[in-house]
């Protein structure tokens, strides 16, 4: 199975995003099941791409919904009301609270390891209320404030990122897309650096 490296103009994108913003794309025609594409692109991006040894730490953040006058129990399960994390350890997530005129709502700041980027991607691909990210910067008390603000403006993500020095990664592919990508967004001469190497 062939995956495609794609570094792309960001003219095309409908954002203000920086003059030095880079966005590279590792791209896979779907297979047999979403979890397979998944399986075979992030085998790819940890292996030949070294991606945990050469940047940092990849982090998922995750928000659930609001909930008006949450019982103890709702509080208490916070992001655990999805099934779909089963696979992090609860002692490797940061949980934060937060109110809005919705009502509660929990997040957290997950640090992955290797056999979990597979899944943190597939989470990130049907999840809105989600981001990976990678960063050396440990103020998480800061990402999620921000990103628990602003988790539905797009453009001012990406750009926060940037000006951190890190990196989001965006997976993009469901239903009858004819492909799986995943997308790196940050600044051009890490970028550049990073992947000059990889076909």
């Amino acid at each position: 199975m062939i995956i495609n490296k794609r570094k792309e103009n960001i003219k095309e994108y409908n954002y203000n995003f920086p003059n030095d913003l880079c966005i590279y794309s590792f791209s896979i025609s779907m297979t047999d099941s979403w979890d397979r594409s998944i399986k075979l692109i992030s085998d790819y991006i940890i292996r030949e791409l070294r991606l945990i040894e050469t940047t940092g730490h990849v982090y998922l953040w995750v928000k659930t919904d609001s909930f008006m006058n949450p019982s103890k129990l709702k509080r208490k399960k916070s992001i655990w009301n999805y099934s779909q994390l089963s696979w992090l350890v609860k002692d490797q997530c940061i949980l934060f609270s937060h109110n809005d005129k919705d009502g509660e709502f929990y997040t957290s700041i997950a640090k992955l390891n290797n056999t979990q980027i597979c899944e943190g991607l597939n989470f990130t691909r049907t999840n809105n209320n989600s981001f990976l990210f990678i960063t050396n910067n440990n103020d998480f008390i800061d990402i999620d404030s921000y990103l628990s603000i602003n988790s539905l403006d797009f453009e001012r993500i990406v750009n926060y990122f940037y000006c951190k020095d890190a990196l989001l990664i965006r997976t993009i592919g469901n239903f009858d897309d004819r492909y799986l990508c995943v997308d790196f967004f940050g600044k051009k001469e890490f970028l550049n650096n990073l992947f000059q190497d990889t076909n």
